[in-house]
C-alpha cells in the first residue's frame, strides 16, 4: 500500500497537450473539441439532447459505472447543446491524424505519482488497482467503410516501461495497460458526434423499483414491519472542496482537472468529418 501523503490527491491541472502522431502517416483525420465547466455545474438540459444511438446498452452500463458518460447526437442538435451548457472555462479544439493503429486522445496532463483506481471490469469484477505515474488517455480506432463510420474508444493508462531493446515511437506510445475489458465501439454514421463526459451519478441506470410513498411494504410474516427511518437532509458539496469518494475512478481521471486551482469537468465532442472535405477521394483506412 502507498503511504497516506504518497497517494494521488486533488485534480491534476489541466493544460493543452496535442497527441504527437506523425502527419505523414495520417490516413484520416479526427475533430475532437473540449468545453471546460465548473465542477459542479448542471448538464442535465445539455445531455437530454444527446441519445444512445450507435452505442450497445451493455457497454453504456459498464461506462457509467466507471464514471464516463457517452451518447451520440447529430448536427442538428450540435447548437442547442452548446446553448444549453452554463457559462464555460473555454473550449480547445483539435485534430487529431488517425492511421492504420489506434491513436491516443489526450484530456488530462500525466499524474506526478502513483494512486490507486476502483474500476468495474465486468459484472463480477470490481476491482482496487494500483497504477504508477503516468497519463490516463483514450485510444480511438476509426473504420470508414462507405457511409459508416465506427469508431472503437479504448481506455488506456501510459507510462514507460523499462527495456533493454529499442522501441518503435508507437510502441512506446502503446505502452501502460489498456482497458479492453471496457472498450466500447461507436457507429458514427452520417454526420453523428460522440459525446464524452463525467457521469456524476452513475445510480439513475441501476434498475431500481420506484417507491411510491405511502404504499404498502410486502415483508415477511415472521418479521414485523421495520421502523421507516427520517431521510437526513442532502449534503451539497461546497464548489471549493467537492466531495470526492475514497478512489478515484476513469471518469475523473479522464473528465476532471483544475485550473488556477478551481475544480473543473470537462466535455469532450469527437466528430470523424467527411473526409472528402480534408483528402478529397482518397482512401478513408487501408486493410490491416
Amino acid at each position: 500500500m502507498l503511504p497516506e501523503d504518497d497517494a494521488l490527491t486533488g485534480f491534476p491541472k489541466v493544460v493543452n497537450i496535442r497527441p504527437d502522431f506523425p502527419a505523414d502517416k495520417a490516413v484520416l483525420h479526427v475533430q475532437a473539441e473540449t468545453t471546460f465547466l465548473k465542477l459542479d455545474a448542471d448538464l442535465t438540459e445539455a445531455w437530454s439532447l444527446v441519445s444512445t444511438d450507435g452505442i450497445d446498452p451493455q457497454q453504456l452500463h459498464l461506462l457509467a459505472k466507471n464514471g464516463i458518460r457517452a451518447g451520440t447526437m447529430d448536427a442538428a442538435a450540435v447548437s442547442q447543446f452548446y446553448t444549453k451548457l452554463p457559462r464555460t472555462g473555454g473550449t480547445k479544439t483539435q485534430t487529431i491524424g488517425v492511421g492504420r493503429e489506434p491513436v491516443i486522445f489526450e484530456t488530462t496532463p500525466t499524474t506526478e505519482r502513483s494512486f490507486e483506481m476502483q474500476a468495474l471490469l465486468g459484472l463480477d469484477r470490481d476491482e482496487l488497482l494500483r497504477l504508477p505515474a503516468g497519463r490516463t488517455q483514450l485510444l480511438l480506432d476509426v473504420v470508414i467503410d462507405g457511409t459508416k463510420v465506427t469508431m472503437g474508444v479504448t481506455p488506456h493508462h501510459h507510462w514507460m516501461e523499462p527495456s533493454l531493446r529499442p522501441k518503435s515511437p508507437h510502441e512506446k506510445a502503446m505502452e501502460g495497460r489498456m482497458f479492453k475489458e471496457i472498450s466500447f465501439d461507436v457507429t458514427m454514421t452520417g454526420d453523428r458526434f460522440l459525446v464524452l463526459g463525467l457521469m456524476r451519478d452513475p445510480t439513475p441506470l441501476e434498475q431500481k423499483q420506484p417507491q411510491v410513498q405511502g404504499a404498502p411494504v410486502t415483508q415477511n410474516a415472521e418479521q414485523p414491519p421495520a421502523p421507516v427511518p427520517t431521510p437526513a437532509p442532502a449534503q451539497v458539496p461546497s464548489p471549493a472542496q467537492p466531495m470526492r469518494p475514497a478512489h478515484l475512478n476513469f471518469g475523473e481521471l479522464l473528465f476532471t482537472g483544475q485550473r488556477a486551482d478551481k475544480p473543473l469537468q470537462l466535455l469532450c465532442i469527437i466528430r470523424v468529418p467527411p473526409q472528402g472535405e480534408l483528402f478529397g477521394d482518397q482512401l478513408a483506412r487501408p486493410e490491416r
